[in-house]
């Protein structure tokens, strides 16, 4: 006894390509978006656990880029903007930071003083460096101790010398925002589990379209 089987391959290669055109690759598109997303709000976190009170426009610095206009080609990137890599990459990497550099003077880095004030973030408010000097009995200076140290220096009558600020030639950064080893693990996370998932949808969608 024989049975012979005929198919058409064809008709079956086609299906089979729009099948995949049609479910699979959007769906693994849409899992792909959604982990970036996961991925860019756990990194988010990371940042904030790890810098000491980031302003919003800090917190606003991890982005996605989408790149790609098939769908299998399209590509998720998880990354740090631009305006904020300027002073994230030295809690990222570490390293120095000179006169020249994002938020430096000609003389160097501005940092408080021991005597100064700061706002909840640590900074040196906005204006007051001005304002100190405009209210007198205040003016730069440089240090003895500390080569090439500079100092806003104030003394009021009947009070000892105070320092509000301090210019550095240079500050030394050690790595604080763990990015590197957050995003892999996290990505590593949510991938499979995101792709999975749309996949599932998505195949279920299609069986149900064709009942």
């Amino acid at each position: 006894m024989r049975i012979d089987l005929d198919y058409d391959s064809s008709q079956f290669a086609a299906e089979a390509s729009a099948y995949i055109d049609t479910t699979v690759r959007p769906a693994i598109a849409a899992g792909l978006e959604a982990a970036a997303e996961k991925v860019r709000q756990e990194l988010t976190a990371e940042l904030e656990r790890d810098i000491d009170m980031p302003v919003d426009f800090t917190k606003r610095g991890i982005g996605i880029y989408k790149s790609g206009t098939r769908q299998d080609d399209i590509e998720f990137t998880v990354f740090v903007r631009s305006m904020q890599s300027q002073y994230l990459k030295y809690q990222i990497d570490g390293g120095v930071r000179r006169a020249g550099d994002y938020a430096t003077t000609e003389y160097g880095v501005l940092m408080p003083g021991p005597h100064g004030i700061v706002d909840k973030h640590g900074n040196i408010p906005r204006g007051y460096i001005q304002q100190s000097l405009d209210e007198g009995w205040t003016w730069w200076t440089k240090l003895r101790q500390g080569k090439g140290v500079i100092a806003l220096a104030r003394r009021m009558p009947g009070e000892q010398l105070q320092y509000l600020a301090l210019i550095v030639p240079e500050l030394e950064y050690q790595p604080k925002f763990d990015f590197y080893d957050t995003a892999v693990v996290s990505a590593n996370t949510h991938v499979p589990v995101e792709i999975s998932t749309a996949l599932a949808i998505a195949t279920s969608k299609a069986e149900m379209l064709d009942q």
